[in-house]
């Protein structure tokens, strides 16, 4: 694999060329002529990774995605996301591929889940009234051995 200018690539060491410490995202892109890991705020400045000790897998291409608010990936097809995001940086930018159209298949998936943690809350809120009604009832009777 040739990597150019702005790709952006998942990383592992490949069997037995790890170093024993250092901070990775595993997450790079192809600058200026180098791997850079972006576990770094300045990674275009640092973070040169040997290409010969590593196996990549190609995201994209910076050149072919448009930065996006991380709010919006949630009407996208999954698929034509890159999340720069890690551990480190949890600011970093999300990519959104230039030719992508809102997924109403995602988009539905997204309102299907969030609804059903709407019943949950529910649930959850009728439990809890109606232990508070009982705690309630129990203090009012004297029992004073609620727990609040």
């Amino acid at each position: 694999m040739t990597p150019h200018e702005n790709d952006i690539y998942r990383w592992e060491w490949k069997d037995g060329l790890s170093p024993i410490v250092g901070c990775y995202a595993h997450l790079a892109v192809f600058a200026d002529g180098a791997l850079r890991d972006t576990y770094w705020h300045d990674w275009r400045t640092q973070s040169h990774i040997d290409l010969e000790k590593v196996e990549l897998t190609l995201l994209g291409n910076i050149d072919d995605y448009r930065e996006i608010s991380r709010w919006e990936a949630v009407y996208y097809d999954p698929a034509d996301i890159i999340d720069m995001r890690h551990a480190n940086n949890s600011n970093a930018t999300v990519y959104l591929l230039k030719s992508a159209t809102k997924s109403p298949e995602h988009m539905l998936e997204i309102a299907d889940g969030k609804m059903r943690q709407a019943y949950g809350d529910i649930i959850r809120a009728e439990d809890q009234i109606k232990y508070l009604e009982d705690t309630i009832a129990r203090i009012k009777a004297g029992d004073l051995e609620v727990s609040l």
